[in-house]
């Protein structure tokens, strides 16, 4: 038993270093951008988010006590919640009565796509006048689409469900919170989930990068829930649940599959009655939701393997082509993508191309890959005048909603880092946090030799949200969410 408690906590301390790293190369580079970019305003903006974030460490630790049995009843906290949610919601519908957004680039495809399939027309773009059915991911317009079946081509239909998606990523961060620390902490994370500026900011970005931010906590808040599951029917019934959700988010970007691996491992840890069901139950949810896919890539490529898209390869080889200049790394470079296309008029072989020629760049001049790392990490924080909504906003918005969306980038690496003590013994602790730190740092890690801009970190960037709340406001030494997962068990 107490070699079990060592290695538990030792592999607590490598997840909370690894998290750690990733959160203080966030906060320099959102100072950085200040410095670069600066201005009044913007200092404001950080100074503003850091201050408040020490106000909500102070509070929390004044009043976390007060605050749990205030919450003590489960009707309160459902009326809470609930109102939560309906403002949640009014933000929401206010912000796109307010600032009406026309679709622009890939948001628009994703649309046409979307009205397409409504149609009964096959699944597919043109990229460089070819016809390409695999790419990409096809779990965002296929949403569109059912929304589009069902109330025709209205122009209310993608922010509708990007209204549902948002909803479900504060649900499902707060389910995961509680999970860490209890009733009360699963409000709160509800509460700043739900009504931070950057996440409200998303109803109007019509982009995979909202589904797979909503699928993917959903899914590890199925089978976090597992653990306390009375037995193992239902631990069974969650994990299976969470395979599916999972596997959709795969749908929506391919990187979901990287947290397969650690929602396995947290399935069989917690529920040790039905551990082998529950892992069964996992897969076979996830093979569940991405097989129809895989069939029909395999009908339409004439009997060929694809498992969800091609559009990997061009992605990887774009990332890589940098010409001997670091500061390109990560970009997109149409022309990249034009050279392929040229080359390769076959998808399929295209995708496979790209991985190669990526590799071959990136074996060519190691080098220029190593430095152009600091380049490509910096892109995922690069929230100057264009942070996330801002390229679909007219002119007249720009100021006031980067602004919002700002506050959100320096927010939460300010409260994560403010409470780091707190959040190491978390993790210490707590196998839950062991499973979303690992998830956090492996997607961050994996995204790095491919594309990267403001919208990569996106879905992943609320993990060290979730888990800085559960450090602060959770019970230290255990807590009634962790009753059933002691160090040493």
């Amino acid at each position: 038993m107490g070699s079990t408690s060592r290695l538990h906590k030792g592999l607590g301390t490598v997840v909370f270093v690894l998290v750690t790293l990733c959160v203080m190369g966030w906060a320099v580079f959102a100072v950085r951008h200040v410095v670069m970019w600066g201005s009044v305003v913007r200092g404001a903006v950080m100074g503003a988010a850091v201050g408040l974030a020490l106000l909500a460490t102070w509070a929390g630790l004044r009043y976390r006590s007060r605050l749990a049995a205030g919450l003590g009843s489960r009707r309160a906290a459902l009326g809470i919640g609930a109102a939560i949610v309906l403002l949640a919601v009014l933000l929401r519908v206010l912000a796109l009565v307010a600032v009406p957004v026309a679709p622009r680039s890939d948001a628009a495809q994703y649309m046409k796509t979307g009205k397409a399939v409504a149609r009964g027309e096959q699944y597919h773009i043109s990229v460089f006048h070819q016809r390409v059915l695999s790419a990409p991911p096809p779990g965002y317009a296929l949403l569109l689409a059912g929304g589009y079946r069902l109330f025709g081509e209205q122009e209310w239909v993608a922010p509708a469900i990007n209204l549902l998606l948002g909803l479900g990523i504060a649900l499902g961060g707060a389910w995961l919170a509680a999970g860490l620390g209890g009733q009360a902490v699963g409000l709160v994370a509800l509460a700043v989930l739900a009504l931070l500026p950057l996440n409200v900011a998303w109803i109007w970005l019509g982009l995979s990068e909202v589904p797979f931010g909503a699928f993917l906590l959903l899914g590890l808040a199925c089978v976090g829930a597992g653990r306390a599951a009375p037995g193992a029917a239902r631990a069974v019934a969650l994990s299976g649940a969470g395979g599916l959700v999972l596997g959709y988010s795969a749908l929506c970007r391919p990187q979901a599959l990287l947290v397969v691996p650690f929602a396995l491992l947290l399935a069989i840890r917690w529920n040790r009655p039905g551990r082998l069901g529950a892992s069964v139950a996992l897969l076979a949810g996830l093979a569940l939701a991405i097989a129809p896919w895989t069939l029909r890539n395999y009908l339409v490529h004439g009997g060929r393997f694809v498992l969800i898209a091609t559009n990997g390869g061009p992605v990887f080889y774009s990332g890589n082509s940098m010409n001997g200049h670091p500061a390109e790394g990560g970009k997109y470079h149409e022309e990249a993508y034009a050279r392929l296309s040229a080359w390769c008029p076959d998808e399929i072989q295209r995708d496979k191309l790209g991985y190669r020629l990526g590799r071959q760049e990136i074996a060519a001049d190691w080098s220029c890959f190593l430095e152009s790392l600091l380049y490509r990490y910096e892109a995922m924080w690069s929230a100057h005048l264009q942070p996330l909504v801002y390229a679909q906003l007219g002119e007249g918005a720009r100021s006031a909603v980067a602004a919002l969306v700002l506050w959100g980038y320096w927010f939460i690496p300010a409260l994560y880092l403010v409470n780091w003590s707190r959040v190491r013994r978390l993790f210490r602790q707590s196998a839950l946090a062991q499973g979303l730190g690992a998830v956090y740092a492996t997607y961050m890690v994996a995204l790095i030799p491919f594309e990267v801009n403001e919208r990569s970190h996106y879905p992943a960037m609320l993990l060290p949200l979730v888990l800085a709340l559960g450090g602060l406001l959770r019970k230290q030494g255990g807590g009634q969410a962790e009753a059933g997962e002691s160090c040493a068990s």
